[in-house]
Formats: structure tokens, sequence, C-alpha cells
């Protein structure tokens, strides 16, 4: 983080021991590869639901009621779990 008090204008405030570094040209190979078989098997799993991703941003497109259950698109819109977290 910027710090006016640090010699170096800098200060740190953690340290990652998990995941890639971003950026880094591992990572943006790896991750898509890890998770491209559960994105298939999920779009498999519910008929009508896409899933579109780029990198780690990914998009659910369907109807409410196949992506959050019967009742879960109320439920989300009242920050209630859907009925298949409870």
């Amino acid at each position: 983080m910027r710090s006016s008090s640090s010699p170096t204008g800098f200060t740190k405030i953690s340290e990652s021991t998990a995941g890639g570094p971003q950026g880094s040209p591992i990572t943006n190979l790896a991750f898509p590869i890890i998770i491209n078989k559960t994105v298939k098997d999920t779009e498999a799993r519910f008929e009508g639901v896409e899933i579109r991703c780029i990198q780690d941003d990914a998009d659910i497109i369907g109807s409410p009621i196949l992506i959050f259950g019967a009742h879960g698109a109320e439920r989300a819109r009242q920050g209630q779990p859907s009925a298949q977290q409870v």
C-alpha cells in the first residue's frame, strides 16, 4: 500500500500464501483449465442455464427459477440463502 511515511513509498500490509500471483502467465492458463470441467458439468446438470467465464469472472444466465430454485429468486432479493443452499 502506498505510504508517505515509508522510505520506499510503500508499506507491506499482507502476504499471500494461497493461489497464484496476480497477472502471472501460469495463473492465467491454470485457473481456466481447472474450472472448465466444473463449469461444463454444471451447465449439463441444469438444462437452460449457461455459464460464461472470462478468467475468474463468471456470469450465470438463465431463468431465476433454474438458477435459484422455486423460491430462491425471492429469497435472494431478501438476502436469504436459496433452498438449495439450506
